[in-house]
């Protein structure tokens, strides 16, 4: 795994890693991950399940990852120890 660095500012905080050809993604001008690296980080740093599921769902929908991507990543989300259903349902 590449080493993660963060910079904390007034307004929030930046993380940078070193991140492959295949995980980039730009908009506009912007330099980003792409969106599968994202949702993977965001598994990854223990992001609100709830949310991260959200997100999942939200990526398949606009055609941003693929069927398989979403299932690994949602199997991936349930195997976190602090993970619970209501948790996985949004809350409910």
């Amino acid at each position: 795994m590449s080493e993660r660095r963060r910079l904390t500012t007034e307004s929030g905080q930046l993380h940078f890693a070193d991140v492959a050809d295949v995980d980039r993604a730009s908009y506009s001008a912007v330099p980003a991950t792409a969106p599968l690296r994202t949702l993977r980080d965001c598994v990854e740093a223990n992001v609100a399940p709830g949310l991260v599921r959200q997100a999942i769902l939200q990526s398949r929908r606009r055609g941003l990852i693929t069927p398989e991507n979403e299932a690994r990543l949602m199997a991936e989300l349930e195997r976190l120890p602090a993970v619970r259903e209501a948790d996985l349902n949004g809350g409910a």
